[in-house]
C-alpha cells in the first residue's frame, strides 16, 4: 500500500527556503550587474557609430536603428578640422531589490572630422 503519511512531513522545507531565498537574490543582482555591462556596451557603441558616421559623411546621416537621444557638439581644432562629441543618457531598470544604486548612465564618444 502507499503511504502518504511520506509527503505530509515537513523535514527539509524550511531549511530549502533559508538557501532559495538568498540564491534568488543572488541570481538577481548578478543578472543586474550583466544587465548594466549590456546596456553600457550597446549605448557606447550606438554613439561612437553614430559619431564616427557624423564625422565620414559630414551631416546628419539616415539611421537604420530607432532614433535615441543624442547630444552632438563640436570644437573647432586648431589645425583645421572639427572635434565631435556625442553624450548620450540613458536609464537602467532595477532587477533586483538590492539594486539600489546609480541607475543613470551617460555616454561619451568623440570622432575627428579633417574637412
Amino acid at each position: 500500500m502507499f503511504a502518504l503519511d511520506s509527503f505530509r512531513e515537513d523535514d527539509g522545507n524550511v531549511e530549502s527556503v533559508i538557501v532559495m531565498i538568498p540564491l534568488i537574490f543572488l541570481f538577481l543582482s548578478v543578472l543586474q550587474i550583466a544587465s548594466a555591462v549590456l546596456v553600457h556596451g550597446i549605448s557606447l557603441n550606438r554613439v561612437q557609430g553614430e559619431i564616427s558616421n557624423s564625422s565620414l559623411l559630414q551631416g546628419e546621416v539616415p539611421r537604420k536603428l530607432p532614433t535615441f537621444l543624442l547630444q552632438k557638439g563640436s570644437i573647432e581644432l586648431p589645425g583645421g578640422g572639427h572635434l565631435l562629441i556625442g553624450v548620450s543618457d540613458s536609464e537602467l531598470v532595477p532587477i533586483s531589490p538590492l539594486a539600489v544604486g546609480h541607475t543613470h548612465l551617460t555616454t561619451r564618444a568623440i570622432a575627428i572630422d579633417e574637412n
